[in-house]
């Protein structure tokens, strides 16, 4: 199952030997994507979907890149979710093997759904 994984992180751009190597992951702080984030078209099609992205968190705890690596198949979802992540995510830095802050990148998502 972990070479599964792996594998999938690699293809989508984290070095799954370098993530597991940190003494900690960047942690959240709350949620990033609120019900406003949502694109008026999806909800006008009644349209829901997940996002899978690549964040890159800097050693200050600042998300510095943001990359769509699986489609909520809505480009407008998709590009909402990496704008609210460079605006509004809050982060505790990793953690590296020399207890220091430093900057990760890992994979994480936001699932926008009509409910009602």
């Amino acid at each position: 199952m972990q070479r599964c994984i792996d594998a999938a992180v690699r293809k989508w751009g984290v070095d799954p030997v370098a993530l597991a190597a940190l003494k900690s992951h960047p942690e959240g702080e709350g949620s990033w994507v609120s019900y406003q984030d949502y694109p008026r078209d999806a909800l006008d099609q009644n349209k829901s979907g997940t996002v899978v992205v690549r964040l890159t968190i800097d050693e200050t705890a600042r998300v510095t890149n943001c990359v769509v690596v699986a489609s909520s198949g809505m480009k407008s979802m998709d590009d909402v979710t990496c704008r609210a992540a460079l605006k509004r995510a809050k982060y505790q830095p990793a953690i590296g093997a020399d207890g220091r802050p430093t900057s990760a990148t890992f994979i994480t998502y936001a699932t926008f759904r009509v409910v009602g």
